[in-house]
């Protein structure tokens, strides 16, 4: 080799470098295009040839605002809502079961032989003594306050969970603003 002439194993290196600075710059162009997919299903859209100013994401609002979220209105509280209405119609099926039910029974009776039409009446009241449905009317009523009590429950996480979430987006504002 000559003086001064890059070996070919510098070129070999160089070239294997640019090859990785290629494929690296490719897949940050795939990681691009899939982040403004998934920004514009968020408005909808499937629209992706918009562009973001990096300068408005450096700016700050001058305060933030905390979240008007209702945790009333939240699907998991509004699923709990109707478990405690289907546990209270559960508990008046039940007491409905309590109740004897009383059975009449009326027809005709076409008798072949004397070629007569005899009217027939039935009717029947059963004794209750023992099966009053109690203990399925007290099952009942547990799963209703365990459906009120897990409903309680959901709702004090959620508040948390928002109270927490309010707190974090507070302090990445305070540090955003710091940093700024």
């Amino acid at each position: 080799q000559r003086r001064g002439q890059t070996s070919n194993l510098a070129v070999q290196n160089a070239r294997i470098q640019l090859m990785n600075i290629k494929r690296q710059v490719d897949q940050q162009a795939i990681t691009l295009q899939l982040a403004k997919q998934e920004l514009a299903n968020l408005w909808h859209s499937s629209d992706i040839n918009f562009s973001v100013d990096s300068q408005e994401l450096a700016q700050l609002p001058d305060i933030i605002s905390n979240t008007s979220f209702n945790p009333d209105e939240s699907p998991d509280l509004i699923l709990w809502q109707n478990q405690i209405g289907l546990a209270q119609e559960n508990i008046s099926l039940e007491k409905s079961k309590s109740k004897q039910d009383i059975t009449v029974n009326a027809g005709f009776r076409y008798i072949q032989s004397t070629s007569d039409v005899a009217v027939i009446a039935g009717f029947s009241m059963p004794f209750a003594l023992y099966d009053t449905n109690v203990n399925n009317v007290r099952r009942a009523r547990a799963e209703l306050n365990k459906s009120q009590f897990d409903q309680m429950d959901a709702k004090r996480q959620i508040g948390r969970q928002l109270l927490l979430q309010n707190q974090k987006k507070s302090a990445a504002f305070a540090q955003a603003r710091w940093i700024k």
